[in-house]
């Protein structure tokens, strides 16, 4: 009986995984682009909520320094390696670069 992988996270979703194969190198970097630029302005979004009288510069400066402070901790892999147990599993090729790379 084979057990799929859970992660704090929930399970992989192996359909989105085969989909993002198919990708080109470069749709994979917009989809990329897109999912930065829906973190940044949900995170924006928190901050008008949060400090409603500050202005947008300010809200912007903070917004700089919230992805600063999150690139300060050390991630959880855990995801990240289901994700590769996944890609092998189902035998869909990956190459591991940039910033991300230095951390596994």
């Amino acid at each position: 009986m084979e057990v799929e992988p859970v992660s704090r996270f929930g399970p992989v979703d192996i359909e989105l995984l085969h989909i993002r194969s198919k990708l080109s190198p470069g749709q994979r970097i917009l989809a990329m682009l897109d999912a930065r630029e829906l973190l940044v302005g949900l995170i924006c979004g928190r901050l008008r909520q949060q400090y409603l009288h500050l202005a947008a510069k300010k809200i912007n400066l903070k917004v700089l320094e919230e992805i600063d402070r999150a690139q300060q901790i050390r991630p959880d892999l855990s995801l990240f390696l289901d994700i590769l147990r996944q890609l092998e599993e189902i035998g869909v090729p990956y190459v591991i670069i940039g910033g991300f790379a230095a951390t596994v």
